[in-house]
């Protein structure tokens, strides 16, 4: 009778050891779970953040080509200085592109992408303001300016695909797809905002 009751014993201790193991690994289960879901609303979070980012930049780019012509003609600007103007920012985009994909194995992406932001701002503030400046300085002035926001959204865009290629899980497919998709929106929306923004001022 002891003998019998010592195994139910036994069998009773490890029933209640094998549910409190399976407890604790459904409980861990859940906090793995919970953890991943966090890590991918976080992620869904830092693609909204730098692709907004990176289309705002592209408007601002486009959003001046349905008036700046007319107002570089009043300063007394030819065709060929207006189309260097405008070609000036893709020209820069050009040269720095490659250069800061070089420079990201020494330079973090996270501060190349901040500081691309903060000058895309600068400049195109700077840009509405080079309509003061004398005719003279105008194209000099519009033409270092325009440098200086392509170089801008150059490393906003190299920073925010490496960024989102090294520190999320999404695709390589589908961060490009979404990039380019991005750009194409900044460079529709621009001009359509530029004209709407004339027209309201």
């Amino acid at each position: 009778m002891s003998g019998d009751e010592e195994s139910e014993e036994r069998a009773l201790i490890l029933t209640e050891e094998q549910e409190r193991e399976d407890s604790e690994s459904l409980s861990t289960k859940q906090e793995e779970q919970a953890c991943q879901d966090l890590t991918k609303c976080r992620e869904y979070l830092l693609l909204g953040v730098l692709l907004f980012s990176q289309f705002v930049a592209l408007c601002t780019d486009t959003f001046l080509f349905p008036f700046f012509p007319q107002e570089a003609k009043s300063k007394g600007l030819s065709h060929v200085e207006i189309g260097t103007i405008f070609s000036s920012f893709e020209f820069a985009r050009f040269v720095t592109a490659p250069v800061l994909g070089y420079l990201f194995h020494w330079i973090s992406p996270s501060r190349a992408c901040i500081a691309g932001t903060a000058l895309s701002a600068v400049s195109c503030v700077s840009f509405g303001a080079a309509t003061y400046a004398p005719n003279q300085m105008f194209l000099p002035l519009c033409i270092t300016i325009r440098v200086l926001a392509g170089s801008a959204t150059a490393s906003l865009t190299v920073s925010v695909m490496t960024i989102l290629l090294k520190h999320t899980s999404f695709q390589t497919s589908t961060v490009v797809g979404l990039v380019e998709m991005l750009q194409g929106g900044g460079y529709a929306v621009g001009p359509a905002l530029g004209s709407a923004l004339q027209q309201a001022w």
